[in-house]
């Protein structure tokens, strides 16, 4: 038995050669040792939907991160900066998106190469350096809002007209589930 990364898990499986001489893993059934009585077949299901669900924000996010081809970090201090919508310090910058300082300066950087961002010594210490979304920035944010928000629209399009609010309801419900669960297990830890 070895372990095997798996879908961002590590299971067990058994190391095998196949008849073309390549190795090959048989993995065994985490479910086996599941013990969900008459709930097993649907915890299952949910598990299975939990896992789709993140592939398909996964995938939102790679998406959305390409249209502006810029990486998750630049991302989130785009938006970062955006959202306070007022010239910020660079130390409190990297604080907010937990980076060194060295690399809040390279993330800085490929802001302002881009003129998404721009940078200025601050007024009140010398030492410091201030960051502020651009105007050019701010509408680069604003068309991919729009064009998340046509994403949406489209998904909706695809589901039947009259469950499109049921739908919603049901999704809500168990994203409240699943959040108030995690967070339950994160203060159990």
């Amino acid at each position: 038995m070895r372990l095997v990364r798996c879908g961002g898990f590590f299971v067990r499986g058994l190391l095998e050669i196949s008849s073309e001489r390549q190795p090959f893993f048989i993995l065994q059934n985490p479910y086996k040792k599941f013990n969900g009585g008459i709930m097993k077949d649907i915890v299952q299901k949910y598990a299975t939907l939990s896992g789709m669900l993140y592939k398909l924000c996964s995938k939102k996010e790679r998406i959305r991160r390409q249209c502006l081809s810029l990486g998750r970090m630049e991302c989130d201090l785009l938006n970062y900066l955006n959202q306070i919508d007022k010239p910020t310090c660079m130390n409190v910058l990297a604080g907010e998106l937990k980076v060194s300082h060295s690399r809040i300066t390279r993330i800085v950087d490929t802001l302002v190469k881009k003129e998404l961002v721009k940078r200025y010594p601050s007024e009140e210490d010398r030492r410091s350096w201030l960051g502020e979304v651009t105007a050019k920035g701010k509408v680069t944010i604003e068309n991919t809002i729009v064009d998340f928000l046509n994403l949406q629209e489209d998904i909706i399009n695809r589901l039947p007209k009259d469950k499109v609010e049921k739908i919603y309801e049901n999704i809500k419900l168990y994203v409240d589930a699943y959040h108030e669960a995690l967070d339950e297990k994160e203060a159990s830890l």
